[in-house]
């Protein structure tokens, strides 16, 4: 039997003996660190099969990413289409504003020039002629107007109405007139400058009147000083229903001219909604669409000119 006194004697003991080695390992340590050799290579094991499952996915959302980039590509560029569309319906929508707003003040100085007389009446006034721009082009040549800015005379020019009336003891007075759908700060500024240039031009005593349906509420103080008298126009003048018609049928047209900016025949029309507006506004009053729309059929008008590819 082996006599152990030194360190050396029984690792010469344990190499002669493993199972005495494995006995004393068991004794000394516990199952966990035991285990811990298999256990980290079956870790080992996984995390490569891991890794492996992971090159594979990254692989995958390096695909994926290639897609969303080229379906964010085509879906801006479809947006950056949509956008210059849209740009150009409301450019095209602006224009038609525009084209209402002055419809409506032509409108309105139609029924005020027929009111000329009213309006002198209403100062305590008599009508004797309403001025044309000749006559008015005469007053500036025969004074100096080398002071007053060149816009102020271009603009007076072309006032909407300036008459020449008198008043009951005979003097001879002038009227200036500024006309709008609804009267604001401009047409009571117009008017004032315009009155003025009347008694320099003149040397008469003159007035200012703005005329309309309705006024921009921040005048009322102009108004109440006397610094302009303000004529109401009636509804009844404008025959404001069949105007209002009238501007309904004109957006209708901006509504199918929308339509066709919508339509994309390889997808689907999306001018529907607009459409069926549309036809609402066309079909609900037919005696004021032929007014509007003399064609014999209304929506030759407003139908989209683009027409479906066989």
């Amino acid at each position: 039997m082996s006599t152990i006194n030194t360190m050396e004697d029984l690792i010469q003991v344990l190499d002669e003996h493993p199972e005495w080695l494995e006995a004393l390992r068991a004794r000394l340590l516990t199952r966990e660190l035991l285990d811990l050799p298999h256990n980290f290579a079956m870790f080992v094991a996984e995390m490569r099969e891991f890794k492996s499952e992971m090159r594979e996915f990254q692989s995958e959302m390096r695909e994926f990413k290639a897609q969303m980039d080229r379906f964010v590509a085509a879906t801006d560029k479809r947006f950056d289409a949509v956008e210059i569309r849209l740009d150009s319906h409301d450019a095209m929508l602006k224009s038609i504003t525009d084209d209402l707003g002055q419809l409506k003040g032509a409108h309105a100085r139609s029924a005020a020039l027929e009111d000329a007389a009213i309006i002198a009446r209403d100062l305590g006034l008599r009508r004797k002629k309403n001025l044309t721009r000749e006559d008015l082009l005469d007053l500036i040549d025969a004074v100096g107007t080398a002071d007053i800015p060149l816009g102020d005379l271009r603009s007076f020019r072309v006032a909407d109405l300036i008459m020449e009336a008198r008043a009951e003891d005979g003097e001879i007075c002038y009227v200036a007139v500024e006309i709008s759908y609804t009267a604001n700060g401009r047409d009571t500024r117009r008017a004032i400058r315009n009155a003025e240039f009347m008694t320099r031009f003149t040397g008469k005593r003159s007035f200012a009147v703005v005329s309309g349906l309705h006024r921009d509420d921040r005048i009322q103080d102009s108004i109440e000083s006397g610094e302009v008298f303000w004529h109401q126009m009636m509804a009844e003048q404008l025959d404001a229903e069949l105007l209002l018609y009238a501007l309904s049928i004109c957006y209708t047209g901006a509504l199918f001219t929308a339509a066709n900016l919508m339509y994309d025949w390889d997808k689907n029309f999306r001018g529907a909604p607009a459409l069926g507006l549309a036809f609402t506004l066309l079909t609900s009053q037919p005696s004021y669409v032929q007014r509007f729309c003399p064609s014999s059929h209304p929506f030759r008008v407003f139908a989209p000119r683009r027409t479906r590819p066989h």
